[in-house]
């Protein structure tokens, strides 16, 4: 039987698990944004519009067999439309503002080159990157997310693979093998 949000007893179930949906869900989802579009003002604004999007069809949506997937599509969306609207193109050069967590040397190290290397990798390949290793999500769902192929996740993953390892090789000064 499906809650009533009308009814107060049903509202009250509708609303925690709305709560837990998002306790589950909005450190990662702003992590993604951030990484995806480089500001983090940007992604809080994103994050929290997607939220607000998911709350007032959380009805339909929690019925959904990936409710996550189509939180993150959402959001995609709307850190894109952000953007649109304020004009924000930002540099690699922007990214050395962001704040770093305190951690220890090497964690901070190894979180900044990595942040640098994505930030070198062109849009698609960042975005694919991003959601399918850091936010865990599968080919299919990331496909579904960006509204692409999961023919073109794995080929954009397999060049964002091969582009990082170029990039991090060159980076610690290593020389390519096949030059």
């Amino acid at each position: 039987m499906t809650p009533d949000p009308s009814d107060p007893e049903d509202s009250d179930d509708f609303e925690r698990e709305f709560i837990t949906f998002y306790n589950a869900h909005a450190r990662q989802l702003h992590r993604y944004l951030w990484h995806v579009g480089h500001d983090e003002n940007l992604a809080e604004m994103a994050a929290q519009d997607a939220f607000v999007a998911a709350c007032q069809k959380w009805a339909v949506i929690r019925q959904y067999d990936k409710p996550k997937a189509w939180l993150y599509k959402v959001a995609h969306w709307c850190l894109k439309s952000l953007q649109r609207s304020q004009y924000t193109y930002l540099t690699s050069a922007d990214l050395h503002e962001l704040p770093q967590p305190i951690s220890t040397d090497d964690q901070v190290e190894l979180r900044e080159t990595v942040r640098w290397a994505l930030s070198q990798l062109p849009r698609r390949l960042r975005e694919v990157t991003v959601l399918h290793y850091l936010c865990d999500f599968s080919v299919d769902d990331t496909a579904k997310i960006l509204c692409i192929a999961p023919g073109s996740v794995r080929y954009y993953l397999h060049n964002a693979r091969k582009q990082l390892t170029d990039l991090l090789k060159y980076e610690r000064g290593e020389e390519d093998d096949n030059a």
